[in-house]
């Protein structure tokens, strides 16, 4: 999964239905920073987008969604003792569970996917030969 992909990912699990709902949400004129990230696969965030999305979405863990490493969302127990906010609703703690477990889908499927790629090229080069 891209950068824009995890981002995308994470709005709509906030509710947000697209990038220009998004670019909204971080108070952008535009969504063409967003979209640019969207076309070029091996676009780099901006400092600036980075910035606005980590003041924005402080649940979010900056890790996976620049590296893909780790939990979507930053563990509940070390933000509210960072933040003294009382711990998530009950219906908050299930959907996480959920979207861990779809994300790890993701995973197994995302290796399974690049698996099958690199046999399908494997047997393509052996047909060129």
């Amino acid at each position: 999964m891209s950068f824009y992909d995890r981002l995308m990912f994470f709005s709509h699990y906030q509710g947000i239905k697209n990038a220009n709902d998004l670019a909204k949400e971080l108070n952008y004129k535009s969504p063409e920073k967003l979209y640019r990230l969207k076309r070029d696969i091996n676009s780099k965030p901006s400092f600036g987008i980075l910035t606005d999305i980590a003041n924005k979405f402080e649940f979010l863990n900056l890790r996976w969604l620049l590296v893909g490493k780790g939990e979507m969302l930053i563990e509940s127990n070390s933000f509210n003792l960072q933040t003294k906010e009382a711990n998530p609703c009950v219906e908050c703690q299930s959907k996480n569970t959920e979207i861990k477990t779809h994300l790890k889908t993701i995973e197994i499927l995302t290796k399974n996917y690049e698996r099958q790629e690199n046999e399908l090229a494997e047997c393509r080069e052996s047909i060129s030969k």
